[in-house]
Formats: structure tokens, sequence, C-alpha cells
């Protein structure tokens, strides 16, 4: 390195080079030192720190031989290439750059020199001033994430400096931000030359649109890096999943644990968009705490379905979760039992709850599958709407009339599109007919007997009466419709002498009609003949 004291145009120095395990070199060196007036312009550059901006020096080559020349920047914010080449008689362009790596303050700008020695033994020397402002953006990121969850972010951090640097982190926000957190390190080290990947982990606790800027600062130097970052919190994900399973009609409850993260008492507003789930209207949680919610589900139709639960407070927004209901069949089947001889009949409640809330009654049909022997009073039953989870009773009444001897077995079904179905097995015993009567009538006169087929075919009757010379059947036999009942006469005939003798006394004479059907053991039921048996009475 040549550094002049004094000018001169033949300064000579005659060095010794000595090499370690060999022969002394002896050098001999000349320089040359001229006075350099600076331009009378300076240089002025202006850009952004770490940014550059470059302005070109005209240097013109007067000789008749080339011009190879070396400018000596004193400034490290400027530079330079090593050298210039300039034909004879022709100016060249030395392009000066202003890459500044550090701030410059008001009234403070960097000043350096550049200074050009030619080979005419002259030089030229000017001024360099640069103002380094505040660094440019690094970079605008965007984040978005559903509420009450969390994303994060990768910033790029560059070290420009040949030594590492320790960045302090700070997020400044510039919009409102209320429950939103955007952080990462508090510090972070990035070694020379080298870039870091930063972390930043975005979560808000409700619905936001916020930004903020993140500046990572070298607190030696006041140099800093900075970020936007624009935030948006959606509307949240499902927040969990509750698998609810029950037969048809059984109650089962699950309690959802919901949680305050804030520092301030919350009351939630509680909906379900599905009308079977029983939920209370609103919940209270402490701050900072967890509460339960009791969630009660009953379904009434067996299927498998999907609804969702949202808790709403103006603080957190809503909180949705989702529950999926399996339904298997009703365990609650039940059966009544009947016994009733041929011709009577009996009749049974069967009582159910309706589960459907609502305000108007609940339009249940009532059928029995097979028939004839069962038959319900009424077709359609109104059930009134029914009151939270206990529901409200309804009654059916169910009516056996057996139309053959032995062991009948149905089914009552009782139906509707939200209420469900309700079953009962119903069993009846067709027993013989009993004994009826008395017929009475007066001598000479007649009764009618309402006699029913009650078989599930038509059949032949015959009429048979004792004693058979006092008691007269009008039709003996008598071929009925199934399940069609008609009106047979008896007359009580006594001979003249006999009214005239028992007449005085008050007496009565009983007998009895027997009617037999005429008919298989596949109609009747029985291996026997089938009679019914009626007492008579006539009277003088």
């Amino acid at each position: 390195t040549f550094h002049p004291e004094y000018l001169g145009r033949d300064i000579f120095a005659r060095p010794v080079l000595r090499v370690e395990g060999a022969r002394s070199l002896p050098l001999a060196l000349a320089g040359m030192c001229v006075a350099a007036e600076p331009e009378a312009k300076t240089l002025t550059f202006a850009t952004k720190v770490r940014e550059k901006a470059t302005q070109n020096v005209q240097i013109k080559n007067t000789a008749l031989s080339l011009w190879r020349i070396k400018p000596v920047i004193d400034h490290d914010a400027w530079e330079g290439p090593e050298a210039l080449e300039i034909a004879p008689g022709q100016t060249g362009d030395y392009p000066v750059t202003y890459a500044p790596l550090t701030m410059t303050r008001a009234g403070e700008p960097h000043r350096g020199q550049i200074f050009v020695p030619l080979p005419d033994g002259t030089a030229v020397l000017y001024q360099l001033e640069g103002t380094a402002a505040e660094p440019a953006l690094a970079g605008a990121v965007a984040v978005e994430a559903p509420a009450r969850s969390r994303r994060t972010v990768t910033l790029k951090v560059s070290n420009w400096l040949k030594t590492t640097q320790r960045f302090n982190v700070q997020v400044n926000f510039t919009a409102p931000a209320t429950g939103v957190t955007l952080k990462g390190h508090d510090f972070v080290d990035v070694p020379a030359l080298q870039e870091y990947d930063y972390a930043l982990h975005f979560s808000a606790l409700s619905q936001i649109s916020t930004a903020a800027d993140v500046v990572f600062t070298n607190e030696s130097t006041g140099e800093f890096v900075k970020y936007t970052v624009t935030a948006k919190a959606t509307a949240p994900e499902v927040a969990s999943v509750v698998d609810l399973s029950a037969a048809v009609r059984q109650l089962v409850t699950h309690a959802l644990d919901v949680d305050n993260p804030l520092d301030a008492p919350v009351t939630f507003a509680v909906a379900c968009d599905h009308p079977e789930v029983a939920i209370p209207p609103t919940l209270d949680v402490g701050a900072g705490t967890m509460a339960s919610l009791q969630v009660s589900w009953r379904p009434l139709v067996k299927k498998e379905s999907l609804a969702t639960l949202t808790l709403t407070t103006p603080d957190l927004g809503a909180v949705t979760h989702q529950l999926r209901l399996r339904a298997a069949p009703a365990a609650d089947v039940r059966t009544l039992h009947f016994k009733a001889g041929l011709g009577a009949s009996q009749s049974q409640t069967f009582r159910f709850v309706n589960f459907v809330r609502g305000t108007a009654p609940t339009v249940f049909k009532c059928a029995v599958k097979s028939g004839p022997d069962f038959e319900v009073e009424v077709k359609d039953v109104a059930a009134p709407p029914a009151d939270g989870t206990s529901g409200v009773e309804v009654s059916v009444d169910v009516r056996f009339e057996p139309s053959r001897i032995g062991e009948v077995r149905d089914t009552l079904t009782i139906a509707h599109p939200d209420g469900g179905e309700y079953t009962c097995n119903l069993v009846g015993q067709g027993i013989a007919p009993g004994r009826a009567g008395p017929l009475v009538m007066k001598a000479n006169g007649s009764a009618q007997l309402n006699f029913k087929n009650v078989l599930s075919a038509n059949v032949e009757f015959a009429s048979t009466c004792s004693p058979a010379n006092l008691f007269v059947m009008a039709k003996p036999k008598e071929t009925i419709p199934a399940k069609k009942a008609v009106s047979l006469a008896v007359s009580f005939k006594p001979p003249p002498d006999m009214v005239k003798e028992k007449g005085a006394g008050g007496e009565a004479i009983r007998g009895q009609l027997t009617i037999v059907a005429n008919a298989p053991q596949s109609v009747t039921g029985s291996d026997a003949p089938l009679r019914w048996v009626y007492y008579l009475r006539g009277e003088f």
C-alpha cells in the first residue's frame, strides 16, 4: 500500500523481502504523489439503507495511449470497479455506487472521497455525500385462520453484515386487535450474511381483521428489518364432535365442557338446529374457567343424523360443536293379552308417551297389522305437545273379538313421521262361546235374538229348541255371511190347556236354544262342533 506523506514526482524505496529458508530478495519501489483539488461539484446520493444508488464519473483520456486507471474510494458506503480502461482521446464513465449499510441521521450524512490518479501525473478528486433513509419493507405478509385455531407464518430475516446480529422482535398492532395473539420469539440471532426463518404465530378468539408491524431491531446499531402483517380470523371450525347413541325413545345425556379464556365471566347463548336435542338456553362460565353444558337427546325415529350445537357470546363470537346422532330400534315393545269367547269381545288400553314438542297436537295413525280379530277404536289419535323431555301420556283402546277358537297374534302400530313409531304385540285367546240368556217371551209370543257370525267365512247355522213342542225357531237353518249379524226369531207356543193350567199360578216354562255352526275345523279352530247356547223362558 502506497501512502505518501508529501508531494513528489519521484518517491523511491528499497525494501528487502526476507523469505524464511530462502535468500532475501531486494525490491525497488517507485511512486508519485501529486496535488489534487476537489471538483467543484459534490456527488450527492440518496437511497434507502441496504439499497443502492449509482452515479457516473466521467474521465477523459488526453493521451495517445490506453489508460488503465484505478480509482480509490475512502468510505465503505461507496463502491466501484477496481479499474477502468479508457481508449486514447475517449471519455470513460466510472460508476460510483452508494450502498449504505447504516441509516444516516438528520444533518449527518455519510461523507467520503473518490481519488482518481491519472497516468499523465495528474489526479481527479470528488467529494461524496450520501443520505440513507429507513429501509424499505422487507415484505407484506397475510395470514388467515379460523377463530380459536392457530396458524404460523414465516418471515425471512437477513443479516447483511459479516458478523452475527441479534435482533429484538417487536409486534406493533396498527388496527384493533381484541383477543388476537401475534407472537414469536422475543430475540433472534442471525449468523453473518445468512437468512433466518422466523416463525410468527397467529390466533384469535373470535372473528376479526387486524394488522401489525413486525420489527426486527439490532439494539446496538438501531438498524432494523420491518414486515407488515395483515391477519384475519374467519368463522371458527367445529370445536368438537360429540357422538350420541340411544335406542328410540331412550334419553341419553352428555356433559360438554365449555371453556372461557377471557379474564371476565361470560354468558353463552345456546342453540341447536335439531328439534329432539334439549339444551338450556344460556350457560354462564366464570373468568378463565370451564363449565359443563348438559346436552340431552331422546330419538323418536330410527335414523342417523347430524346436528350443530352453537354457543354464542359477543366477546368470543360463535363456537360450534357437531353432534353425530345414531338412533337404534326401540327396545320398549310391549304385549297386551286378551281372552274372550266367540261372539264376545274384550277391550284394553294401550298407553304411550308423546315426546314431540311444539304448539300443535301431533296426530298419530293407529292400525292393526293383520286383523280381523283386533281393532282400534280410533284410527287417528291427537297427542298434546310435550313439555320438556318428560313427554305426555296418550291412550288408545284396542278391542279383541275372536273369529275362531285358539290363539291369535297381531301387531298394533301407532306412527307419526316426527313422533316415531310405537308397536305393541297383541295376543288373543278365543274360547268356546259361553251360555247366554234368558230370552223371555209370553205365551204365543216371540223374541228376537241378535246373532252374529263371528267366523271368518260364510257359514250355515242350525238352530234347535227344547222342549221342541213349546219353543219354535222361525228359520231352523240360515247361512250368515262372515262377520255379519242377523235377527233370529224364537216363538213360545204352549197348548191351550197348558196356558189355562199354568197361567193361573203364574208359572214359567224354561227351555234352551242351541245354535250349531256347520263349518270345518279350519274355520272354527275346534275339532268339535261349535255351539252357542241361549236360555229360554216362557211366561204365561
